[in-house]
């Protein structure tokens, strides 16, 4: 195969990953201006509002003993980056877990960069439930 260019580097480039670097693609004219970036997304978590997080959610989130812990390291402190957690856990397990706590109204997760900052929603959980988050915290220590 012969090249003829940058041009056909950056043909390849795309054929091999459509959403290719940006380079690739001003370079094909494809990406004309910087505005031009829909395909370039930082990851949004989903969270629950206030008014859709049930008990039994909670209650599920709360269910595995590695939920808890991490719960219970959130409460300790205002927030925590996921490197912090030290769970003896691969990254795809800890991410899973994360979800199911996001998912459930349980934990809030930020990002700043490339960190993502998580919380505890206690004030919402409070609201929808008040004292369970204590009392569950209380039982456990």
């Amino acid at each position: 195969m012969q090249w003829h260019g940058i041009i056909d580097v950056a043909i390849l480039v795309r054929t091999l990953n459509p959403k290719a670097s940006c380079a690739a693609n001003r370079l094909l004219g494809l990406c004309p201006n910087a505005s031009d970036h829909s395909y370039i997304t930082m990851r949004q978590y989903s969270h629950p509002d206030r008014e859709n997080i049930s008990l039994t959610g909670v209650l599920y989130g709360l269910s595995d003993p590695t939920r808890l812990q991490i719960v219970k390291m959130l409460a300790t402190k205002q927030e925590i980056t996921c490197g912090d957690f030290c769970l003896e856990m691969s990254k795809s397990t800890q991410s899973h877990h994360f979800k199911v706590l996001r998912d459930m109204g349980i934990m809030y997760t930020r990002l700043e960069g490339t960190q993502h900052y998580n919380s505890l929603r206690r004030e919402d959980l409070n609201v929808r439930f008040p004292n369970l988050l204590d009392s569950i915290l209380n039982a456990i220590n």
